[in-house]
């Protein structure tokens, strides 16, 4: 009797030793996260991987500035050509007939401002180190975990808010660039072969409309001075009939100014919060079993 009673008191301080040196090891590790942010980012490759995505939102910014720039132009030759007079009564009527391409043209336009902001945003919380301060967070979160082992079986709930705070700092932390990066090759792999393609269809509207704009003006610079009731009658037929061309050209170029702006759409918001999703779902999964796994098992031995 004497024997035995010495073993099961070593067996049963086993699990009590695993948890303080393992509540030791998650407290030093959460206090060089909380101390050390910088360090910690260079030498895990934290540092490398923001570079990275800061490339890829510069190079996303140089492609789509390109297309913002024909849109610009563009709208800046309906304009010409909406805002034009020629005679009393004139004017509204080829702003009638171009007024709609115009509205579109300004929509997708205000669609690339609103892109552009998303992606300044994305490069603003990487270039000033913001997004590093989910390593403190995560810190925290090892903190806490650290206690509720020390605290078992009274830390219940200071271990799911660990989890929680270790999480939701490794997500502030990595899912903007490692989202930048899953973006970037979903991108290339599914939608860069339709951006291009349509890419050229917005170009060959461009090139049209300097052409319409070109002829607009020509005709208005043909009026009869001797004969002002004739040549305007001419003028005013000749625009019409460009205006309706305009708006005949523009109808068959909408496909083409949809399904780019889809692609936009899906490169700057859909696949980074997919991406970010994913590693939500993964990180939760992680945490719900590898971590808990390594504690658990000691404990229940």
């Amino acid at each position: 009797m004497t024997d035995t009673l010495p073993e099961t008191q070593s067996a049963s301080q086993k699990p009590r030793l695993w948890r303080w040196a393992l509540a030791a090891v998650l407290t030093a590790a959460g206090a060089v996260l909380l101390s050390l942010p910088g360090p910690v980012a260079k030498y895990t490759g934290y540092d490398a991987l923001n570079a990275h995505a800061m490339g890829l939102v510069d190079e996303a910014y140089e492609r789509d500035q390109a297309t913002f720039l024909v849109i610009t132009a563009i709208k800046t030759s309906l304009a010409v050509i909406e805002g034009s007079e020629v005679g009393v009564g004139f004017q509204l009527e080829i702003g009638d007939v171009v007024q709609p391409a115009y509205d579109y043209v300004d929509f997708f336009w205000r669609m690339f401002l609103y892109a552009f902001l998303i992606l300044g945003t994305y490069k603003i919380l990487i270039e000033t180190g913001m997004l590093a301060l989910g390593f403190g967070v995560m810190g925290l979160g090892l903190v806490l975990l650290a206690v509720a082992l020390a605290a078992e079986p009274r830390g219940a709930g200071l271990w799911r808010w660990g989890r929680r705070t270790l999480l939701g700092g490794a997500l502030f932390a990595y899912a903007v660039p490692l989202a930048l990066v899953a973006t970037n090759e979903l991108s290339v792999r599914y939608t860069s072969g339709i951006k291009a393609k349509h890419l050229e269809s917005i170009k060959a509207l461009r090139t049209r409309m300097d052409a319409s704009t070109r002829e607009f003006i020509a005709l208005k610079d043909q009026i009869n001075i001797l004969q002002p009731g004739t040549s305007l009658e001419n003028i005013k037929n000749g625009m019409l009939g460009l205006a309706g061309s305009i708006g005949r050209t523009f109808q068959e170029s909408l496909k083409a100014f949809l399904y780019f702006m889809l692609v936009i759409a899906f490169e700057v918001v859909f696949f980074p919060f997919l991406s970010a999703w994913v590693l939500y779902k993964f990180g939760q999964f992680a945490l719900g079993r590898v971590v808990s796994a390594a504690v658990e098992r000691p404990v229940l031995a």
